[in-house]
């Protein structure tokens, strides 16, 4: 059998083993036969593993979110929170975790956070805690409400409440440009509001009212603003002067003036009634009523509900016609330019508040006599053009767009115009509300162009201008609008 050779393979290598061979030939055998069945069983092992590498467990959902900072607190309109909304995040077992994802969003209140968006998430850091970057408040005196939120958790609600802020200023309500006999009390109460610095009205702020030697006495001239801010003299009895005024005091803040004018009888009484869309006919003659001036005139009365827009018309082919506006006591209001404002005429639109008008009918030369008509109606009321509609304190406008059929001034602008009168020395509050978010304007200018008063930024999307008129006549109103399309709403007080 020395010849015979057994051949066998293991792991693809061929052995050759004689019956002649020594024992270390087998052994050598063995120990590759074993070797080779490891190393079989090791690839075999390792074709069953997966290919990638084990990924790390996932982290834990959090079972928990918790405020970690004050959920109760207040702070003034407008400013930003101190101590920031924070939140942890722990697992069932009370361990924070980091790396949670927490939703802040401002709920209530019209705030902001970081001035810029309602909304933020931030993760939580390595001790699990999640703090909001920035948190400012509204700017009108209510509750403000932030809210964290982290998944199907229960949220966590942060609440502020916003207070006014410290006076800022005074405002005039009502009571300005009166007239009345000397030694008469005038008709309306002079009355102020006092506001913060974002038009807030501000309770239990003493107030005084002060007039000079000769400007008549007063009752009630200290008080404290009531629950709306609003304070009133208890009286103003005018002295002789033709003109006379009240100062308006409140600690540090700046005065304000009311006007009021003693006037010795009445003048020119009223003809009759005008009905809407009925002309009336009559006749400026020697035997008319006759102004300061010497223009012959004629008054009528009408009746303006609250914020409607009216047209009046005047026409004679005898004289140039002239119409003027005047309120209950006498004072002027409005009326068809002769000053350069307007190119209408005797043609007059006018935004009125509710109560009893008197429309005169006169000339716009001293001594002018003859025959005309009068007529008046409801008027749409949207402001177009480059008309000067008049506007009467007292008065909030409809919504108003700025469109290219507007006064256009330049290839990219137009403007609306307003044409308002106001006593020497006499206080126009005007605010502009902008609803289109595109940072409106507005200014007031004199029958020459020069600007007079430009509006200031008072709070979210609101303008406003404390205007001071040096001379009694009438002043143009102009919303500025830098793109078409913007709408807005203008108040006179």
């Amino acid at each position: 059998m020395s010849g015979l050779r057994d051949f066998r393979r293991v792991s693809g290598e061929t052995i050759s083993l004689t019956m002649d061979d020594d024992m270390r030939s087998i052994l050598i055998f063995g120990r590759r036969f074993i070797l080779a069945l490891l190393v079989a069983a090791c690839r075999s092992e390792m074709a069953s593993a997966p290919g990638n590498p084990i990924a790390p467990a996932a982290p834990a959902a959090p079972a928990v979110l918790a405020a970690t900072s004050p959920t109760s607190f207040s702070a003034t309109v407008g400013s930003t929170v101190e101590e920031l909304p924070s939140v942890v995040a722990r697992d069932s077992g009370g361990n924070p975790l980091p790396g949670v994802k927490v939703i802040f969003e401002i709920t209530m209140g019209f705030g902001a956070i970081a001035g810029i968006t309602q909304t933020a998430t931030v993760s939580t850091s390595a001790n699990g805690v999640a703090t909001l970057h920035g948190w400012i408040l509204g700017v009108r005196p209510w509750v403000n409400e932030m809210t964290a939120r982290s998944g199907s958790l229960p949220p966590v609600i942060f609440r502020a409440t916003a207070l006014a802020g410290p006076p800022s200023a005074l405002r005039k309500l009502e009571g300005d440009d009166q007239y009345a006999a000397p030694g008469a009390a005038v008709p309306v109460r002079p009355t102020v509001r006092v506001v913060d610095r974002f038009e807030n009205a501000l309770a239990g702020v003493g107030v005084t009212f002060s007039v000079g030697n000769e400007d008549g006495t007063l009752t009630g001239a200290a008080v404290t603003t009531d629950s709306l801010g609003i304070a009133a003299v208890g009286s103003w009895t005018l002295g002789s002067g033709e003109e006379q005024r009240l100062t308006v005091t409140s600690a540090a803040l700046a005065p304000v003036v009311f006007i009021a004018g003693a006037v010795h009888a009445a003048t020119c009484p009223v003809s009759g009634a005008l009905s809407v869309g009925i002309p009336t006919s009559s006749e400026l003659s020697a035997r008319s009523c006759r102004d300061a001036d010497g223009r012959l005139l004629e008054p009528f009365s009408m009746v303006a509900r609250l914020g409607d827009a009216y047209e009046f018309t005047l026409t004679s082919s005898a004289f140039d016609s002239y119409l003027e506006l005047r309120d209950a006591r006498g004072r002027p209001v409005a009326g068809s330019a002769s000053d350069g404002l307007s190119q209408l005429g005797s043609r007059l639109k006018v935004l009125l508040p509710a109560g009893v008008f008197t429309v005169v009918a006169t000339t716009a030369r001293p001594a002018a006599e003859g025959k005309f008509s009068i007529t008046y109606g409801p008027a749409s009321p949207d402001v177009s053009g480059c008309e000067a509609t008049g506007i009467v304190r007292g008065v909030t406008t409809a919504k108003q767009s700025i469109t290219q059929a507007d006064c256009v001034v330049s290839p990219t602008r137009s403007e609306d115009r307003y044409r308002v009168w106001a006593a020497r020395g006499a206080s126009l509050y005007i605010s502009l509300e902008d609803w289109s978010y595109s940072e409106q304007a507005f200014e007031v200018t004199d029958g020459s162009g020069r600007v007079l008063a430009a509006s200031k930024w008072i709070s979210d999307y609101t303008y406003g201008a404390t205007f001071i008129a040096p001379a009694e006549g009438y002043y143009l109103i102009r919303v500025l609008g830098y793109e078409w399309g913007i709408v807005y709403t203008l108040s006179v007080r």
